[in-house]
């Protein structure tokens, strides 16, 4: 169900920041240097 899904989402992204946290810094670094 959607509730149980969305748990294991934030569950995974709790468990995995050092995957995720350089690519979304990588990004809004990209996204600054457009101006946007």
């Amino acid at each position: 169900d959607l509730e149980s899904g969305l748990k294991a989402t934030f569950e995974w992204y709790k468990e995995n920041e050092a995957w995720w946290r350089p690519r979304k810094a990588a990004t809004e670094a990209k996204y600054a240097q457009l101006g946007r």
